[in-house]
């Protein structure tokens, strides 16, 4: 490093002109790495902001489904409702079941 008098009596240190370009050149890979980042991170949120809105559609399309199968888009009714659904499909699946049994017994 190299000391030089300013005007008003100061010193000041000044680094080689090597060193000052390394400075300058390092700035400039640091930006170009920041810059590279920015763009991929803007990428990366344009496309989760695309995937949110698909799954609001979707969301959307299920309540209206539930809402025409089912009359109710809540998720308490519709589990309420799909479990009587299920409990009288194992009763029908038994009843048939028990026919089926009984219909073998007569043939034997």
């Amino acid at each position: 490093m190299t000391t030089l008098a300013t005007p008003n009596g100061g010193a000041v240190e000044s680094q080689p002109a090597a060193s000052q370009e390394f400075s300058v050149t390092r700035a400039l890979a640091d930006l170009e790495a920041l810059r590279v980042r920015y763009e991929d991170q803007t990428r990366r949120k344009a496309r989760i902001d695309a995937e949110i809105e698909s799954n609001k559609r979707q969301r959307d399309q299920f309540a209206a489904k539930m809402r025409e199968l089912y009359g109710t888009d809540d998720l308490q009714s519709l589990k309420a409702i799909l479990l009587e659904k299920r409990d009288q499909v194992v009763a029908a699946l038994a009843s048939i079941t028990e026919q089926v049994e009984s219909s073998q017994k007569s043939l034997t």
